[in-house]
């Protein structure tokens, strides 16, 4: 999902609607989800139960060298 849906999404209805509408038919089609530009904590909070993997200044700025994994601030 593009950081427009993802921006802010923790403040409005409308997106975090959208959000789960997604989530729900891309489990049903066996799709992965990913969340582009969380920057946000709660943002990730709202979003960690409904997508497969998230991305964003929130885990860390870009890397020459991949992150296995993302440790909790």
């Amino acid at each position: 999902m593009d950081r427009e849906m993802i921006k802010d999404c923790h403040l409005y209805d409308e997106k975090l609607e959208k959000i789960h509408v997604l989530s729900q038919e891309s489990k049903k089609l066996g799709i992965k989800l990913i969340a582009e530009g969380i920057e946000k904590s709660e943002e990730w909070t709202v979003l960690q139960d409904l997508v497969d993997y998230g991305q964003g200044y929130l885990f860390g700025k870009p890397s020459p060298v991949p992150v296995d994994k993302y440790t909790a601030r």
